[in-house]
């Protein structure tokens, strides 16, 4: 089973990712995306990138040994989560960096944030206060699992 996906890569902001249902039309959705980048171009301003992308929807349950499943939910997981669905204050969101970075990143340098933090989070903070925040919760996790 599959879904497509329309996204949108907004210059200034993170990638915006809408389903399409079942009975619209390829040819419809790029029509409108034309004429969108015509209505930017009128204002001067730039046009947003416009893409499809196809998701493979999985019906299947996850069992604690499903190294494939859980590796698959955390890619998805780490997708929504790196192009902005996920909105929460600094603090949480340098929780979940800590996360990321132990789990996918651990072989980088301690003080790179890039893939650790989303698009969003790294225009909107200081790069050194996110990896302050970040390094932060990395020795917090470190501490209570010596406990």
């Amino acid at each position: 089973m599959f879904r497509f996906f329309e996204i949108v890569n907004f210059e200034n902001e993170e990638l915006e990712e809408s389903p399409i249902n079942e009975n619209q039309i390829v040819w419809d959705i790029m029509t409108y995306w034309e004429l969108a980048k015509e209505k930017y171009k009128e204002a001067n301003s730039p046009p947003p990138a416009f893409f499809l992308m196809v998701k493979v929807i999985y019906a299947f349950e996850i069992y604690p040994d499903d190294i494939e499943g859980i590796e698959l939910c955390f890619a998805q997981c780490y997708f929504d989560y790196f192009i902005g669905r996920i909105r929460l204050d600094l603090n949480a969101m340098s929780a979940l960096a800590a996360c990321v970075k132990k789990i996918k990143l651990s072989n980088r340098p301690e003080k790179e944030i890039l893939g650790s933090f989303p698009i969003w989070m790294v225009k909107k903070h200081d790069k050194a206060d996110l990896a302050a925040a970040m390094i932060e919760n990395i020795r917090q996790m470190e501490a209570e699992s010596l406990t």
